[in-house]
């Protein structure tokens, strides 16, 4: 049994790795680009206004890490939005039309916060468990789902920390914008693998329900520019 385990591990590894390295078809290949650019540009600017507030924090300057700490929960969550919407709509269009590309299962190591280490190894034990390709797709997308909504209630309630107590949740942070990268990475390569199993006449109905699904990006304005414009 642990043999027959092992090799079918190594073989959707094997799978995953193929899907990830291989050519889309034109139309799927520029779908999966512009996704994928549109969730690295809110991955992004959440990342260079954390990086403010660690600044902050280490100076000293506990009011206005606070202030932009607000922010940067409000930047989490609208990543986490967008990746939520990407997860959802594999997975509603996997069970109307049985499309399922092959998944490895997620690793707790590439997570920091212990909530989401300890529902990664849940999805690692089960999966090696699990024979059908189907079941541990719609397995890994329910898992991925639960870490980000817990990134979501986390940071929230850092939202709320008092100005005064922000230096002790900024490691916090760290953690969550390390894991909500794992998620989005995470996202990535299983969204390539599905694009790569998706039929062409299935493309149109899911590029559909994903723009249907995808919230628009979170404005925050400084200076009288908007966040974005000040990474243009």
């Amino acid at each position: 049994m642990d043999e027959t385990r092992s090799t079918r591990g190594v073989q959707c590894a094997s799978d995953v790795r193929q899907d990830w390295l291989a050519s889309l078809p034109e139309e799927q290949d520029r779908f999966f680009e512009s996704v994928q650019s549109q969730l690295e540009t809110s991955y992004v600017i959440a990342s260079i206004s954390l990086n403010d507030v660690l600044t902050l924090c280490r100076e000293g300057r506990l009011p206005p890490a606070g202030e932009q700490s607000a922010i940067v929960v409000s930047l989490f969550d609208g990543l986490a939005r967008q990746l939520q919407a990407v997860l959802r709509a594999m997975g509603e269009h996997g069970r109307r039309f049985g499309t399922a590309p092959a998944v490895i299962p997620l690793r707790p190591g590439f997570f920091r916060s212990t909530s989401a280490q300890r529902m990664a190894r849940g999805n690692y034990v089960v999966s090696r468990v699990l024979f059908s390709v189907r079941a541990r797709f719609f397995r890994k997308i329910r898992a991925l789902l639960q870490i980000i909504a817990s990134v979501q209630y986390e940071t929230r309630h850092i939202a709320r920390t008092k100005a005064d107590e922000i230096a002790l949740s900024w490691t916090r942070l760290e953690e969550f914008h390390y894991d909500l990268n794992t998620c989005f990475r995470e996202t990535m390569v299983v969204f390539k693998s599905f694009l790569c199993v998706l039929p062409a006449q299935e493309l149109a109905p899911f590029q559909a329900r994903l723009h249907s699904r995808m919230p628009q990006p979170v404005q925050f304005f400084l200076d009288d520019r908007s966040v974005s414009d000040h990474n243009t």
